[in-house]
Formats: C-alpha cells, structure tokens, sequence
C-alpha cells in the first residue's frame, strides 16, 4: 500500500493506493478538485512506504502512482524489499521508471542469508529464471552456482543483504510513460485491448466508468468510436456470455457492453457464468437488457448440465429433488424415459446440443416471455463520458 497525502490550494487529504477510481474521486472532491480530468496533483507526503518518501514535494500523475501500488500489491515473498534496493542502486525517481521496476525484478537478486551456498544458488536461479524443479533441493549444482555467484564479486552491499544486478539483462520497459501494460489486479470477466493510432490500452470489464474514459484519454482519442478494442476471455466454460458481449460491443457500444458485465457480476458468481451461458442460448437473446434480465433472474431457471434425452432427465430429477426417493429394488422396473418426457412435458425445457449440454428449465412457473418483459428497466442508458 502507498499512502500519499495530495494538497490542492490549502486543502489535504490522504489517499491510499490502490483504490478505486470512485475513491480516487471522492477524495479529490474532499479537497475541492474541480476538474476531475486532471490526473498530476501535488504531493505534500507519503507516510507509507518510507521508501518512496522522494516522491514528495512534488507534481505527481496519480494513475501512475495507483498502477504502481497496484503492482506493488503483487510482490510476494522478498520482491518488496529487492524493489526498493533496485530503486537505490539504479537511483530511480521518475514514475515511469519505479513501474518498469516492477516488471524487471528478475534483473536484481536479493540474497539475504549466504551461509547455506545450495540456498544461495537456489534463489538466485528462482528470481532469474522463475522456476526451480520441486523436491530438488540437494542436487549439488545449486550449492556450485551459489559458490561462482559469491565469487564473482558482483554483489553489491545493502542494508538487507548482497544485491546482484545481471548486467546482461536488459532493462525493458513495458511502461511507454503514456499507456499502461496490461495487468488484471481486479477479478474481471474480460478484458478489453483498444487501439488508437498504433497505441495500445487496456480496460478490464466491469470496471468504472471513469477508469474507461482514462484509457481512451491516454490513448489520445476523442471518442471510442474511432477506436478499435478487441474483447478477450480467459474462461472457455461460458463461451455463449462472450460472443454476446462481443456482439454487444459491436452493435451497443463499449459503455453498454460495461454497464451488462456489472450486472452480471453482480448478479452472477464464476461458478454460474456456465449456467448463464446455457440459459442465454435457451432463450435466443442478444441484445443487452434481456441478457440482464436473464442474469437477474438465473435462480429461476434450472440447468441440468450433460444430459440428453429423456431417461437422462428422469435420472438427475429425482437425483436432484429430495422430495423424490426412488428405493434401489425398484430402479430396474421405473421408467426413467417416461418420467423424463412427463418432466419435459410440465416444464417445456430445452435440450443444448452445443458446449452447453444439458438441459435447461424455468423453475417456478414463470414464462420466458414475464422474464424477458422485465428488460425494459433493467439497465438505465450508460452515462455520458465524465472527461474525454
């Protein structure tokens, strides 16, 4: 966490990063910031980390600093400590460079403890090359790298241990000082890559809105339209949800397509998203509010994944219904075909012949159609962008 204490005019506030941008606006609001598009404000202090204390007295760009926190919030293990031993020996100041830091800490191996040379060799090998094959521990190469690594006198003395740069590493900097390199810190549903004259940005769905608007700002573009932005999806169980979304940005607008991911996170645990993905293509929808009301509504349908005909469905119903008990010396003589087509009969469900499989039902005697009805108030237009 980086605490920093921003001063407008004679007004202060304390501002911890990371943070949300609603947070980050609320705050600036406290110390009466008209123009929320300004992102370069004063900092007066930084009480946490003491490290970064010479990013004070100073004009400083507060998305960068939250990007940084934000990847800050991600060190594991001695990552935090080798962070700022890298800061001193490089001499680093400028924001641009402590956010490419981070993405090189591979560059500068901390060793703390030298008295255990296999240790030693282990470590280094961990940070340089990322991995280490487990239950390896006494293979004696490690104890010999360690060995050649004291011995090449390129360690560097710190007050937390001996600090080794790899001059034959280079410093690559990902962070262009204009547009930031992805980095999903957030749980998101997708992520979206824009384009905009060669330039690259990121933005993470559902985010706030306020956050989309900074990307396409930093991408120099006066309105998304004259943007290209390419949705990707890491989850491969809910595919149906994002071709739709995809569809959504196309036809409706990223702010449309953001404003649908909120809801359906909202509405929607990850362990549903399939669910979600079977009953959209139950019900044959793909404009924006019916997928909301659908994604507010999902308790009310019933999805009974990888079945396929009748006899499966009379199986999982009474496998899934307590009220149902079927005694094992009669399940040779029950009709399961039968029970399953009465079971469709009543509930006029679907069978998915697609990746979502199964079969898919409305529960509590509603129609699709009183559900979908529901769409009309469900999403409120997208507000207009705050600062582009």
């Amino acid at each position: 966490m980086i605490t920093a204490t921003v001063k407008h005019n004679d007004n202060y506030a304390d501002i911890e990063f990371p943070c949300s941008e609603a947070y980050l606006s609320a705050k600036l609001m406290e110390i009466h910031v008209d123009d929320l598009s300004s992102i370069t404000h004063y900092i007066s202090a930084i009480t946490e980390p003491k490290e970064l204390s010479f990013l004070k007295d100073r004009l400083v760009n507060l998305d960068e600093l939250n990007y940084l926190a934000k990847r800050m919030d991600s060190f594991f293990g001695d990552e935090e400590t080798q962070f700022f031993e890298a800061i001193k020996l490089e001499h680093f100041t400028e924001m641009k460079d402590l956010i490419n830091l981070t993405f090189n800490l591979d560059k500068y191996t901390l060793i703390k403890d030298v008295s255990d040379m296999g240790k030693v060799g282990r470590e280094y090998l961990l940070n340089t090359e990322g991995c280490i094959p487990a239950h390896d521990e006494d293979n004696p190469k490690y104890a010999q790298i360690g060995r050649e690594l004291l011995r090449s006198g390129r360690g560097i003395f710190t007050e937390h241990g001996l600090l080794f740069p790899d001059q034959n590493r280079p410093f690559e900097e990902l962070y262009n000082g204009k547009t930031f390199p992805a980095y999903i810190y957030n749980q998101c549903l997708f992520v979206g890559e824009i384009e905009y004259e060669g330039q690259t940005e990121f933005i993470y769905l559902p985010d706030d809105e306020r956050a989309i608007q900074k990307a396409f700002r930093r991408l120099g573009a006066e309105t998304p339209e004259n943007c290209s932005v390419i949705l990707t999806d890491s989850c491969s169980e809910h595919n149906k949800v994002f071709e739709l979304f995809k569809d959504i940005l196309n036809n409706e607008g990223i702010y449309k397509a953001n404003s649908l991911a909120q809801t359906v996170k909202t509405f929607v645990n990850p362990q549903d998203l399939k669910k979600l993905s079977a009953v959209l293509e139950y019900a044959d929808v793909s404009d924006s509010e019916s997928i909301a009301a659908l994604a507010e509504n999902l308790d009310t349908f019933g999805y009974a994944q990888e079945i396929n005909d009748y006899a499966d469905l009379g199986r999982w119903w009474i496998d899934n219904h307590d009220e149902l008990q079927l005694s094992i010396e009669l399940e040779d003589y029950f009709d399961y075909n039968q029970f399953g087509s009465d079971i469709h009969e009543e509930y006029s469900g679907t069978f998915l012949a697609n990746e979502n499989s199964g079969y898919v039902y409305i529960k509590y005697g509603r129609s699709l159609q009183d559900i979908l009805d529901l769409s009309l108030i469900h999403i409120s237009e997208p507000t207009r962008p705050l600062y582009i």
